[in-house]
């Protein structure tokens, strides 16, 4: 119990993009097309994907907000860690997955989320709520 202050969100900050903004840049998916991936969710129609502070400092001199999603945005989420160092085969590793999305109000998504808990990806968390 006294890690659980210590556990926080690897998101920094999220920002919707055109999708062609990221042709050529490392990223992984993440959030809800990652939680997707890993569980019987079904994938979202405006992916989320994640990148290191280092490829966001690269980019966002030349990238801008979009406000609305469309058939060409993606949701970019900002880590504060190199998501690429835990994930698999371009997917956001699940604790780190767990981490970023353990808020949400979503009901749909909780019940993802529970489902990547019983998992046995080789780790384990007692379910905090």
């Amino acid at each position: 119990r006294r890690i659980r202050g210590c556990l926080d969100s690897p998101v920094a900050r999220e920002v919707r993009v055109l999708r062609q903004q990221l042709d050529g840049v490392e990223h992984i998916l993440a959030g809800e097309t990652a939680l997707a991936r890993y569980t019987t969710l079904a994938e979202p129609p405006e992916q989320t994907l994640a990148v290191s502070p280092g490829t966001w400092r690269k980019l966002r001199r030349d990238t801008e907000a979009i406000p609305v999603p469309d058939d060409t945005t993606c949701i970019l989420q900002l880590w504060r860690y190199d998501p690429g160092i835990l994930q698999t085969d371009g997917v956001a590793d699940p604790y780190s997955l767990w981490l970023s999305m353990k808020n949400t109000a979503d009901e749909r998504l909780q019940i993802a989320l529970d489902q990547l808990l019983d998992k046995d990806e080789g780790w384990t968390l007692s379910k905090l709520d």
